[in-house]
């Protein structure tokens, strides 16, 4: 049988440490620590040959995107987005909208000297178009330009040409009928020019700052049109500031029919059709022209000046003479002052005496007034004085009869075929067109435009 146990003895010395057992679990991982900063940003490398390429097949263009440009039709586009194409159309951009500010295409240039839209033409002949605008609608415009600048000189449509036989702006209206407008321009200025041209070449050229043209048989080549009812306006102002200038010339190449150089017309019973400040000529004669008193829907009545060396007015009346068979005749306020060198015709009527002239005009005296005498009483007698212009424009400009031709314009005629000279030698044939052919053909305007 066992003992009870007895007391226990002594610690003993540890024993040697044995092998390391097997490596437990990982645990979870613990929060992570702060980020550290952001270490220096390396150098950038080379640009890509493209970032990518899309090819059309049926068109054979490709459509590149290099360096930040999109190219179709090149590989190497040098704007934001470059087309080249041999289509009829390069670039369409169609705006489906039926209603409100709509737009096909919207240029805009923040620039001092920037387009908003370019449209260049490159070709050296046929008839091209840098830009060209067409609209559908009964009121609508093919191009419309605003240039919303308060100040500045600027252009709602510049128009250049460097050809020879081109044009700066060119406008067609085609329609058959209605009010139509090859071009329209508008002003809303105090100073401005609805329409302003200007041909800036100094050759002997034939040059038209504003050329008109109209091939309808009622037809105005230019018409000006000042609306204002107030004021001094002008419906076309013509200046020249040449020498041996025309501020309006006006030219009726037909060489028959009832034809006009320039046609002048008022309505108001105190205008004037035709105006001149300063000297009126003319090569043929002068005349009034009304219908026929007899026969006025059929033909013409003419009346012609009477001309002389020097400017003359004339004062005409009758008169009676009183008991002693005499007469004054009384002249107006203003006689004194425009006239000089009076000479006097007197003739009876009814009867025959001896009268003459009494007392003469006398150019000091208050009024002018001259005496006739030698009558008998009631004796009617017409009289005439016929007098030399002498108001202050005669006085400072005189009244020449016979004038030295200008040097540029010596050897010429005003009417060559008078003295069996060709038209060539005419003073004013350099004014005129080279032919009476039109100077702008509208079917060849158009022609080749097949849309």
């Amino acid at each position: 049988m066992t003992g009870s146990t007895g007391p226990q003895g002594e610690q003993g010395l540890p024993g040697a440490t044995g092998a390391t057992g097997a490596t437990g679990l990982t645990g979870s991982t613990g929060p992570a620590g702060p980020t550290g900063a952001t270490g220096a940003t390396g150098a950038t490398g080379p640009a890509g040959d493209s970032h990518w390429l899309l090819f059309d097949t049926f068109f054979d263009t490709a459509t590149y995107y290099t360096a930040g440009n999109v190219g179709i039709g090149t590989s190497n586009p040098a704007h934001p987005l470059q087309v080249n194409s041999n289509e009829e159309i390069s670039l369409s951009a169609e705006n489906g909208a039926s209603s409100g500010f709509t737009y096909g295409v919207w240029g805009e240039s923040a620039s001092t000297d920037g387009r908003g839209v370019s449209g260049r033409a490159t070709a050296g002949t046929g008839i091209n178009y840098g830009v060209e605008g067409r609209s559908a609608s009964t009121s609508g415009r093919g191009v419309f330009a605003v240039a919303s600048a308060t100040s500045g000189a600027t252009y709602g449509v510049w128009g250049q040409s460097a050809s020879t036989n081109g044009n700066g702006v060119f406008g067609l209206a085609t329609a058959g009928g209605g009010v139509t407008t090859g071009v329209w321009g508008q002003s809303a200025s105090p100073t401005g020019r609805g329409v302003y041209g200007l041909a800036t070449a100094t050759s002997e050229n034939i040059t038209y700052g504003v050329l008109g043209q109209s091939a309808s048989p009622r037809g105005l080549g230019v018409f000006g049109w000042a609306t204002a009812g107030t004021g001094f306006t002008n419906g076309v102002g013509g200046e020249s500031a040449s020498t041996s200038g025309r501020g309006v010339l006006g030219v009726a190449t037909a060489t028959s029919g009832m034809n006009y150089g320039v046609l002048g017309q008022t309505f108001s019973p105190s205008g004037y059709g035709v105006f001149s400040f300063g000297n009126s000529g003319a090569s043929g004669t002068k005349s009034f022209v009304i219908d026929h008193p007899l026969d006025p829907e059929n033909q013409y009545l003419k009346h012609y000046s009477a001309e002389g060396p020097e400017p003359q007015n004339i004062y005409n009346g009758t008169v009676l003479l009183d008991a002693r068979g005499e007469a004054w005749v009384e002249l107006p306020d203003y006689f004194a002052a425009i006239n000089r060198d009076p000479r006097y015709q007197l003739t009876c009527i009814g009867g025959f005496a001896g009268v003459f002239i009494a007392d003469k005009i006398d150019f000091a005296a208050a009024t002018s007034r001259f005496r006739i005498a030698g009558g008998r009483p009631g004796l009617e007698v017409s009289w005439m004085v016929m007098t030399v212009r002498d108001d202050p424009y005669v006085h400072r400009y005189g009244a020449p009869v016979e004038v030295l031709k200008d040097a540029a314009l010596r050897g010429t005629y005003l009417h060559p075929e008078l003295y069996g000279q060709p038209r060539e030698r005419a003073e004013n044939y350099r004014d005129l067109p080279a032919s009476t052919e039109a100077v702008i053909d509208p079917a060849q305007a158009i022609a080749g435009d097949p849309r």
